[in-house]
């Protein structure tokens, strides 16, 4: 992977990078995507029980979907594309708000607070010569009603931009992970043998991710209540399936299994679970399958026709932040563009 990291193609650019649109697009490199990860391991006789788990657990944690379904190269991104400058640092250089992104959002939207229009959401879209109806539902006073527009960046995933705007073959090729995702509110912190309790808790023992302690920032977070974000990815089947087998489990099943599994991992929280609170995700994050690369639906929602500019990770391949920064970049200077604004590129 070291060596990977290090690659160049005969195109000048790193093999692997972060956005994707970085990365070389030399043969040599891109006809990984033609191979499960799974296989490309096998093919290198690479099957270390202790390696395979870790893999497994990478691709699961990012791409919610098994090392067998996921394309080599984005396997092989995973580990190769990540130059960071604090590696081997402090271990301290993490960004996070106890809102999470949305404080991201609310730093956004404050320059431009007189020209948001709250509380509506937009249900169709259609191109209309030069520009673009907009069909919308205001919530507050609830009617519907339509704009005109010069140019619109969809923000959305797509099976649900396929829903707004149904053009040939917007739908086709895009395939998702189904998730599920609990708050456990426990009276104590969990505790164990080996290293400390980390903000990150991984799990080796179960189907879980593990789970990330909520208050790990805090300064008064040695013990006390807290609250444990426990996530698992259903990739044992196809997501279609997994998808209908998530839904046929009521909340007490799903509070049963992830009751049972944290109790697996810390006996000593019998007695301290208070709550458990469970979200099922059915298209929980785009999966990078074989192919994925140069599948035909994802490379046209990229090039999306103006004056319609696609902005989301999905279209990237990988559901990685700074896939979604890079995607929303490139559609806002598109539509500049388009619109004849000028402007300095950040890309």
């Amino acid at each position: 992977m070291a060596r990977f990291r290090d690659a160049t193609g005969s195109d000048g650019k790193p093999a692997f990078a972060i956005p994707l649109a970085y990365s070389s697009i030399d043969p040599h490199f891109t006809e990984l995507d033609r191979q499960s990860f799974a296989g490309w391991l096998d093919g290198q006789g690479w099957r270390s029980p202790l390696l395979r788990a870790y893999v497994r657990y990478c691709c699961r944690d990012d791409y919610g979907t098994e090392p067998e379904h996921v394309s080599a190269w984005a396997g092989v991104h995973y580990f190769a594309a990540r130059r960071g400058w604090a590696a081997n640092g402090d271990g301290d250089r993490e960004l996070t708000w106890p809102e999470g992104n949305d404080r991201l959002a609310k730093r956004m939207a404050e320059p431009i607070a007189a020209n948001l229009r709250k509380g509506c959401s937009v249900f169709r879209l259609q191109r209309d010569g030069e520009g673009v109806l907009a069909d919308c539902f205001d919530h507050w006073r609830g009617r519907s009603f339509r704009m005109r527009a010069r140019a619109v960046v969809v923000a959305m995933p797509q099976f649900v931009a396929a829903r707004l705007l149904p053009e040939p073959g917007s739908s086709g090729g895009f395939s998702y992970a189904p998730w599920v995702v609990a708050n456990v509110s426990v009276s104590r912190h969990p505790r164990g043998d080996g290293v400390p309790l980390a903000w990150d808790n991984v799990s080796a023992a179960s189907d879980s991710l593990g789970y990330v302690v909520a208050t790990h920032q805090a300064s008064s977070s040695a013990d006390g209540p807290t609250v444990l974000t426990w996530y698992m990815p259903l990739s044992h089947h196809l997501p279609q399936a997994e998808r209908q087998a998530m839904l046929g489990r009521t909340l007490a099943d799903w509070q049963r299994v992830v009751r049972d599994d944290l109790l697996g991992l810390h006996p000593e929280l019998a007695g301290a679970i208070t709550r458990i609170d469970v979200w099922r995700w059915g298209h929980a994050m785009i999966r990078p399958t074989l192919g994925f690369l140069t599948e035909p639906a994802r490379l046209a929602a990229q090039n999306s026709p103006a004056p319609i500019f696609r902005a989301h990770s999905d279209i990237s391949g990988v559901s990685l932040f700074e896939e979604a920064h890079y995607r929303g970049v490139a559609a806002a200077e598109g539509a500049m563009k388009h619109l004849g604004h000028s402007f300095e590129s950040l890309l």
